[in-house]
């Protein structure tokens, strides 16, 4: 009897965790078990789609390397005509550097923060173009006067910011090939202009993002490699992000997302253009 029940303590145990892998993303910043998505306020399921990508890790295994779809036509030409706007540099730009190397891309980077700043040098040593401007609403910001859009996130120093069509326009880019964005909550700001350049036109090809929730989201993930986000509470800081991320599945498919691997706060998501059905 003893080894009967030591049979049927450890089905239900790898029954129980196979539950828990389908209805927990366990490393993520708010745990959403199964059952609760009928209790969430509002919530936006983005699927995740095969799009034929030629998968490739550019730069750091850990935090600061990002993976690349690759299917770009710049990506893909000998014209090395690829242009990469990443913004957040801190101190880790291994994806810059091996963007530059692999595809032969411009690449500027984009970072107001005196982290950024320090390494300025050494960022223009290796080839890229470094600018001391960061991602939001265009305007100078006093010191704690940048919205915080993440776990109370703000400006120690006076910061410069710009969106990133004002970006282009500023630096005459009509299109980025690849727009990758990690600004500590600042994504938020500026997600409204990712569909479009005010011209009816889209201009990036790849888009990367690390995006940050306060503690009223949660995040399930979903059969076809995908995940839903659900709001439980009211919105903390004004920003509704459930409905940010429906007006950008309306331009963009996910093709990838996993959890930042460094920290619980938030997730890595890759998005290559919607084909029109």
């Amino acid at each position: 009897m003893v080894g009967s029940y030591n049979v049927i303590a450890a089905v239900t145990v790898v029954a129980l965790i196979t539950v828990w892998a389908v209805h927990y993303n366990t490393a993520t910043f708010h745990r959403v078990p199964g059952a609760m998505w009928a209790k969430s306020r509002d919530h936006v399921t983005i699927p995740r789609v095969e799009a034929n990508c030629n998968p490739r890790r550019m730069g750091s295994v850990s935090d600061g390397g990002w993976w690349v779809c690759g299917t770009a036509p710049a990506l893909q030409s000998d014209q090395k005509k690829c242009l990469v706007y990443s913004m957040g540099i801190k101190d880790d730009f291994s994806f810059d550097e091996a963007m530059m190397k692999t595809f032969g891309c411009e690449v500027q980077g984009f970072d107001p923060s005196s982290f950024g700043i320090a390494s300025k040098a050494r960022y223009e040593e290796i080839g890229g173009h470094f600018n001391e401007i960061g991602l939001g609403h265009t305007g100078v910001y006093e010191p704690g006067q940048m919205p915080a859009f993440w776990n109370g996130f703000t400006n120690p120093e006076k910061w410069s910011l710009k969106s990133v069509p004002d970006i282009m326009r500023s630096l005459k880019h009509d299109k980025v090939t690849v727009l990758k964005i990690d600004t500590e909550g600042a994504e938020w700001t500026s997600m409204t202009s990712f569909g479009a350049n005010g011209k009816g036109e889209r201009f990036w090809e790849e888009l990367m993002f690390e995006l940050h929730f306060p503690p009223e989201y949660g995040i399930e993930s979903t059969l076809d490699g995908g995940f839903t986000v659900y709001r439980f509470g009211p919105l903390s800081d004004g920003v509704d992000r459930v409905s940010m991320l429906r007006e950008l599945s309306k331009v963009a498919s996910l093709w990838r997302w996993n959890d930042n691997i460094d920290n619980s706060c938030c997730i890595e998501v890759n998005f290559v253009p919607k084909i029109p059905s």
